[in-house]
């Protein structure tokens, strides 16, 4: 009976530890437009416009994407750059967001492989069925943006996006 006593605090502190720690990470995993994780970084469109991006990199960030987010944290000029280190076919999926979204999916060259504009929101994550879904396209990295930022920056199947710093990028990627 003791040791149960004993124990009971340290479970105790234990489970609130890993609620702190889950908080952490779940409130940490949104874009860099609400931390700062990740530094800041710049893509130039087609028409000379820049978008500001912000970075999901880790599993969690990835998982989290746009979900959740409310459409005024996100500015129009403003991305989601997804980092993935190899090519792979790719499909996303649009899970309890607010806002409709055009999603960009770039080679390692950042050339426009795939463009699927106006993905519609879904403020539920189930059932899963109903979820909208992107085509599969072989991608290394996606951009997600605000519907109709596509058109506004001028972005079309075989354009290539360049970064502003590219040395600054390249230390990110490397340090990965």
């Amino acid at each position: 009976m003791r040791l149960f006593i004993a124990s009971v605090p340290q479970i105790l502190s234990k489970i609130l530890l890993l609620g702190v720690l889950f908080s952490a990470i779940s409130s940490s995993c949104y874009a860099q437009f609400l931390n700062k994780k990740w530094p800041s970084a710049t893509l130039i469109t087609p028409n000379k416009k820049e978008i500001e991006v912000s970075w999901a990199i880790s599993p969690m960030e990835k998982v989290q994407g746009l979900s959740d987010l409310d459409k005024s944290k996100m500015q129009k000029h403003e991305g989601l750059f997804f980092y993935y280190p190899i090519d792979e076919q790719r499909v996303f999926w649009m899970p309890s967001t607010k806002f409709n979204l055009d999603i960009i999916f770039l080679n390692r060259e950042l050339k426009v492989v795939g463009l699927e504009e106006n993905v519609p929101h879904f403020p539920k994550r189930s059932p899963d069925k109903d979820i909208p879904r992107t085509k599969s396209y072989y991608s290394r990295y996606v951009l997600e943006l605000h519907a109709g930022m596509a058109k506004v920056f001028a972005i079309k199947k075989g354009d290539f996006l360049k970064w502003k710093s590219p040395n600054k990028v390249m230390k990110i990627f490397k340090s990965l």
